[in-house]
């Protein structure tokens, strides 16, 4: 399975993309109530369009370990990073996020994990779309507020 946390999935939907990351989770999205809430909040606040989160797996913390790890990440991280990493690492899922926090906390615990230039990625990688059009999607992205170490996916000598 893999957690799909806030970062990444609104960077698809304010870019118009959401296309990419349905094809790179397929039927293994999941996404934590937290981030469904505050996706739907955004969306009532107008930051961003709706788009159908419903169709991935809404899942909560189950054990005692989920919850007690999501409160003491929950200090120092929002509720829905909070909330994907602490799933992601308990139950050993994969997880999107660009945040660099979540991202450094899952490598320490073992979790794989991407985020939204991983899915432009292996999209290229399937000829899904075309490096120019890859390009274009990381512009669209940096306009709207993605930071990434790069500007054009040449950079990334993939």
């Amino acid at each position: 399975m893999i957690v799909i946390d806030a970062t990444v999935l609104t960077n698809f939907v304010v870019s118009d993309e959401m296309f990419l990351l349905d094809e790179f989770c397929g039927d293994q999205g999941i996404l934590t109530r937290e981030v469904v809430e505050g996706f739907h909040q955004g969306v009532k606040k107008g930051l961003w369009k709706t788009a159908n989160v419903e169709k991935w797996e809404q899942v909560e913390r189950e054990s005692f370990q989920e919850e007690v790890l999501y409160q003491h990440l929950s200090r120092s991280l929002g509720v829905g990073e909070a909330s994907s990493l602490a799933i992601a690492v308990e139950r050993k899922h994969d997880l999107l996020s660009d945040d660099q926090l979540v991202r450094d906390i899952a490598h320490r615990c073992g979790i794989r994990v991407s985020g939204s230039l991983g899915v432009l990625i292996e999209a290229m990688g399937r000829k899904k779309i075309t490096y120019q059009a890859g390009n274009w999607m990381l512009h669209d992205l940096l306009e709207h507020g993605f930071q990434a170490p790069i500007n054009k996916l040449e950079e990334l000598k993939i």
